[in-house]
């Protein structure tokens, strides 16, 4: 979970099967799980799950991926480092692989960008000095199971 910076409150939700999510948290809210979801049950041939829908009486997701990226981590960038980004939210991926840049506007999130980086990221956060640090998942797989590392990532071409 993350304020944004109007001061509400988002999350990102692994969801099952196709359902990961990021919803904008209300109070006293029911995000449906697990009688609605736009996924499936893992393991499930066919949509068993009722998606959300209106006047369902629970507060949909503001945006739901195609393909999940097993969000992990998020945070909204408030640094100068990356000042296209200021404003922004960026999570992890595990199951991408990758960071994701999410855009605001009002209740709307979409996807600005989604940056490979060919390990599973666990967590991400700002350092004070406007840096944005990522930690790797432990390699998995056959030879899996060691340790992660920690990333540190810089701006290329101070964009």
């Amino acid at each position: 979970m993350a304020f944004g910076p109007d001061g509400r409150q988002w999350q990102t939700e692994h969801g099952p099967q196709g359902g990961d999510e990021i919803n904008l948290i209300k109070p006293s809210g029911n995000y449906g799980w697990p009688l609605a979801s736009n996924g499936q049950n893992y393991g499930s041939d066919a949509d068993d799950l009722p998606d959300h829908a209106p006047d369902d009486g629970f507060v949909a997701p503001r945006f739901t991926w195609n393909v999940p990226p097993a969000p992990a981590g998020m945070f909204f960038y408030t640094g100068t480092r990356f000042a296209a980004w200021r404003g922004d939210a960026i999570i992890g991926g595990l199951r991408s692989c990758s960071l994701i840049r999410l855009k605001f506007s009002g209740d709307d999130v979409a996807v600005a960008q989604e940056i490979p980086m060919n390990v599973r990221i666990r967590h991400v956060s700002q350092a004070p000095d406007g840096s944005i640090w990522a930690i790797e998942d432990f390699p998995t797989g056959p030879k899996g199971g060691g340790p992660g590392r920690v990333l540190k990532l810089e701006p290329v071409f101070g964009s």
